[in-house]
């Protein structure tokens, strides 16, 4: 039998090596299959498993995806995102070499890294012991790789990326980054000045939260911002889990008390209002999926709409309430908010802490808040629907919108006006057509509560001015206003400072839209309202002494007071360093439709000139519309002409 002998190889195992072909896997395949977790720097030491943070999956993922440049993470701390960044490094490594940098906020960082996290990873890979040489290839100003370098940069040092093109760019913790190294810009854009060369590059940047100056907050506004939706067992809906809906025992708020009590504390379905158990909680986690803004998730799991940014710009963002570790528990963030809420806690600074490493929000300081219990002694001694005395005028607002659940709702309200910058709200309330709506507004007078004395004879009221917000379906609104002209003005709020609260604008314009129906807005304004002035308005009444200010009917529902108290002001610093006070909600998707009624309802009587009341002589002097939003003579003969 004749055999064959085979030829020895002119290419050495490490060149062979160099020749092979990456595999074609995903970074959190890549993760499962390679990477092993050490003692030195993780409670849970052994395997990888990225089961176990299923919310990472699409973050790990994305670094692999060709469409994507550019990953920003929000997030709270103890997340392990910095295991992720670590897994996008060994997925470099071993399937898309290139050469890569990370960036800490101080030298003293990446000491660490290098020395309880990334030597290892390398360690405790067989496939990445594969491709260095010598431990000598480990050092502290980088890995030396045979396919590729990993460089290690602090954020404070203006020369440490300097000569070195990259095609990978990691940053972590970007809240304490400085603005400035040196007389160069922020270490992002300096970063992101060594990649351009290389087409497939990568940008990744993580960071938990601390103030809105925050580096990371600008690029992360920039990407297509999804968020984690989880399931519902019980009605199918998915929806992101908020603090809100964290329930608490009310009798138990003693924090060694919530923490003693395991499965006390559960989360409230904000759809169907089941209870979720916190024995269920890695169960909804792992159903979990992440959708980007301007689309929507449907009970199956199907996602509709369109992206308002394309995945090339990923960006993430989730807070605690997800994380499966003890230290994590919703016992423990519970006990941890009662304790951050005490006046020792705030002062000592654990409110801000608890906002932005579990929360993951924003620190804001709030200025001034309106105390919920004091609004319920507001209700006055009217009925819903009645004028009380004291009253001169009456006028309107709604605000139009869709619900979750894809349901039309108009919310409405009526407000009275009286001398010395008093009010009352006379009616509210929520119906799902412009009939309804007119007929609760429009249909006929208020009566007086009080019949006898001199409203006696006295004829009922009725409203003289409605302002309906026109920031959904500005062309149905229209419509509507187009009905009763100069009662119903449709209003939009103001973007960016002006001048006076109001400001009146032509929307007899050229646009593409308004030229397919010209007849809708011909000769129609609309009303620019500043927001902020008149939510301070409404705040600087509900603070005062019960009975002066603003009073409501007896029969108004909690409902009200808890959306008119969903927004707080908070004080913003802008980039040289000036304090504004702005209004901000409370939590994410806070529902404020009762405090946009009152906005407006408070804005159509400032439009009215009630702030210009007066009493002289015992005769009351009402100057008449707002001077400075008044159409000239030659705009109203124009108009005519049209």
């Amino acid at each position: 039998m004749l055999t064959t002998k085979t030829k020895p190889s002119v290419w050495s195992p490490e060149e062979r090596r160099a020749f092979t072909l990456p595999g074609k896997m995903t970074v959190s395949e890549c993760a499962d299959k390679y990477r092993v977790l050490d003692r030195r720097s993780s409670s849970e030491f052994g395997p990888w498993r990225t089961s176990r943070v299923p919310w990472l999956r699409k973050i790990m993922d994305s670094f692999g995806n060709p469409k994507v440049r550019e990953i920003d993470v929000i997030k709270p701390t103890q997340a392990a995102v910095t295991e992720a960044i670590i897994n996008m490094i060994m997925y470099a490594v071993l399937c898309d070499p290139g050469p890569s940098g990370l960036m800490e906020p101080r030298d003293d960082d990446f000491k660490y890294m290098v020395v309880n996290r990334l030597k290892p990873m390398v360690e405790n890979c067989e496939e990445m012991k594969k491709h260095i040489a010598s431990e000598h290839d480990l050092g502290y100003e980088g890995f030396n790789f045979d396919n590729m370098p990993l460089y290690f940069m602090g954020s404070n040092s203006s020369a440490a990326s300097s000569g070195k093109p990259i095609k990978n760019m990691f940053y972590d913790e970007i809240k304490d980054f400085p603005p400035f190294a040196g007389k160069e810009s922020n270490p992002l854009d300096r970063g992101k000045d060594r990649i351009s060369t290389y087409r497939d590059r990568k940008i990744v940047r993580v960071s938990s939260l601390q103030l809105a100056s925050d580096l990371i907050l600008p690029y992360h506004a920039l990407s297509n911002q999804q968020l984690y939706y989880m399931p519902c067992f019980h009605c199918g809906e998915f929806r992101t889990w908020k603090w809100v809906h964290l329930i608490c025992p009310p009798k138990m708020r003693n924090p060694d008390e919530i923490r003693r009590e395991i499965g006390a504390i559960h989360y409230k379905c904000e759809v169907c209002g089941a209870k979720i158990e916190v024995w269920q909680k890695e169960e909804h986690v792992a159903k979990g999926i992440w959708v980007p803004k301007g689309q929507k998730i449907q009970p199956g799991g199907e996602i509709t709409g369109e992206a308002v940014v394309s995945e090339r710009h990923s960006g993430f963002g989730f807070n605690a309430l997800i994380l499966p570790w003890e230290g994590s528990s919703w016992n423990e963030l519970m006990a941890e908010w009662f304790e951050a809420n005490t006046p020792q806690g705030k002062i000592y600074g654990k409110l801000m802490n608890f906002k932005n490493s579990r929360m993951s929000e924003v620190w804001e300081d709030e200025i001034e808040p309106i105390k919920a219990e004091a609004l319920p002694a507001r209700r006055g001694d009217f009925s819903r629907g009645t004028v009380p005395d004291g009253c001169l005028m009456l006028t309107a607002s709604a605000d139009y919108h869709k619900n979750e659940q894809g349901v039309r709702q108009i919310y409405y309200e009526v407000k009275g006006f009286g001398l010395d910058g008093r009010d009352w709200l006379i009616d509210s309330g929520v119906v799902t057509d412009w009939k309804k709506h007119d007929d609760a507004i429009w249909g006929s007078p208020f009566p007086w509560s009080n019949t006898e004395g001199p409203n006696k004879d006295r004829p009922r009221l009725g409203v003289v001015l409605e302002f309906i917000d026109s920031g959904f379906e500005i062309d149905e609104i229209c419509m509507q206003c187009r009905k009763r002209p100069r009662q119903m003005i449709p209003t939009r709020g103001a973007t960016s400072d002006q001048i006076s609260p109001l400001k009146a604008n032509d929307l007899d314009k050229a646009t593409e839209r308004r030229l397919k129906n010209p007849q809708i807005y011909k000769g129609m304004i609309q009303i620019t309202v500043d927001t902020q002035y008149f939510k301070d308005e409404i705040a600087r009444k509900l603070g005062g002494e019960s009975g002066v200010g603003t009073i409501f009917y007896a029969e108004v529902p909690d409902y009200y007071f808890k959306q008119l108290l969903n927004e707080r002001r908070s004080k913003k610093y802008d980039q040289h360093g000036r304090p504004h006070r702005i209004w901000v909600p409370k939590y994410q998707d806070a529902p404020c439709h009762c405090l946009d009624t009152a906005v407006l309802s408070t804005a159509a009587g400032y439009y009215k000139g009630v702030q210009n009341w007066r009493m002289e002589d015992s005769e009351i002097i009402m100057p008449g519309t707002y001077k400075k939003i008044r159409w000239s003579d030659v705009q109203r003969e124009k108009r005519e002409q049209r």
